[in-house]
């Protein structure tokens, strides 16, 4: 079974869908739900998870300007190293000398925009 990312709860996921367009489907993909559709439910008892949508995957990656967790410390992303897909240049608190970090080491996106960002969970 292939790993995806959902959330599992309805509240965190009308607020994705709300402040950064992210669109879910069911676990078979034959149904898209949309900011409305989550909010109209958002009372539903049922313990659903709300899978990411395979359009709103690149919503998770990291970009520039986001504050993140990088080895259990914040940092914000100013950049991206040239040449360089997986690797991006950080300014840990309120250092000014940038240091860099590899996609594999950002470990949550916790702001983007000013706005909290709640990062889904991974599984089936």
């Amino acid at each position: 079974m292939e790993n995806r990312l959902y959330y599992d709860c309805p509240i965190s996921a009308a607020y994705m869908a709300k402040n950064f367009n992210v669109d879910f489907t069911n676990q078979t993909n034959s149904y898209r739900y949309w900011y409305a559709d989550l909010v109209e439910n958002i009372n539903d008892e049922r313990e659903e998870k709300l899978y990411i949508h395979p359009d709103s995957l690149s919503i998770f990656e990291p970009q520039e300007g986001d504050l993140v967790t990088t080895s259990g410390y914040p940092a914000k992303i100013i950049g991206k190293l040239l040449g360089k897909t997986d690797c991006f240049a950080v300014e840990f608190g309120s250092k000014n000398d940038p240091s860099y970090a590899y996609k594999k080491d950002i470990d949550l996106i916790i702001e983007r925009n000013g706005k909290p960002f709640i990062m889904p969970q991974q599984g089936e």
